[in-house]
C-alpha cells in the first residue's frame, strides 16, 4: 500500500518506505493501524501488486509492481452472497449439489472477473500519476531484459546464475504466504 510519508512501521519496504507491505494474515490490522481500510485504499488508488521475480537472462531478482485495486475494493461479500444465491437457485431447481456449486463458482467468476477489469482500470486512469510513479515494468534493472519468472517453482525451469551466468540456480521455497 502506497502512503503520502514515509512509514515508520515495520511493515514498510526497505527500499521505499512510502510503500507498506500488507503480509498475510495481518493485512487488517495493518490497514487499520495506518487508519484507512481496503475499500478506502483500493479505491484511492494506493494498492499495488508486487510480485517477486527472477530474470531469465542473468538471474536477478527484482519486484514488478502495479498500481491497481483489490478483491475487497469491488465488495467481494456482495459478489461471494450474490454467487452462493445462483448456486442455491440453481441447485434446488435441478435438485444436484454439483450443477448448484458449479454454477455458483461460474456466477462469482462470471461478476468478480469483469468488476476487477473495470474497478483497477478506473484506478489507474484516475491516479495516472501515481502509476507513473510506483509502477515498475517486467525490465530487468540489471541486464534489460524483460523475460521473468515468477516464483512458482514448477514453471522456473533452469535459471542462470547471476555471477557465472551457467544455467544452474536450484531454488528451495521453505514458506510463502
Amino acid at each position: 500500500m502506497i502512503v503520502d510519508e514515509p512509514s515508520q512501521s515495520s511493515h514498510a519496504d526497505p527500499d521505499d518506505r512510502r510503500i507498506v507491505i500488507l503480509e498475510h494474515p495481518l493485512e487488517t490490522a495493518i490497514l487499520k493501524e495506518l487508519g484507512v481500510t481496503e475499500w478506502s485504499a483500493g479505491i484511492g488508488g494506493r494498492m499495488l501488486y508486487i510480485r517477486q521475480v527472477v530474470c531469465r537472462a542473468c538471474g536477478t531478482l527484482y519486484k514488478v509492481r502495479r498500481l491497481s485495486a483489490t478483491t475487497g475494493s469491488t465488495g467481494c461479500l456482495v459478489i461471494l452472497c450474490l454467487s452462493a444465491g445462483i448456486g442455491a437457485y440453481v441447485g434446488w431447481q435441478r435438485n444436484s449439489f454439483p450443477l448448484a456449486f458449479l454454477a455458483g463458482w461460474l456466477g462469482m467468476i462470471g461478476m468478480l472477473v469483469p468488476t476487477e477489469l473495470v474497478v483497477s482500470q478506473f484506478v489507474r486512469w484516475s491516479y495516472q500519476d501515481r502509476a507513473k510513479e510506483f509502477d515498475r515494468g517486467p525490465d530487468c534493472p540489471n541486464c534489460h531484459s524483460k523475460k521473468y519468472v515468477c516464483f512458482r517453482p514448477p514453471r522456473w525451469g533452469k535459471l542462470r546464475c547471476p555471477k557465472c551466468l551457467q544455467k544452474s540456480v536450484r531454488v528451495n521455497i521453505v514458506g510463502k504466504s
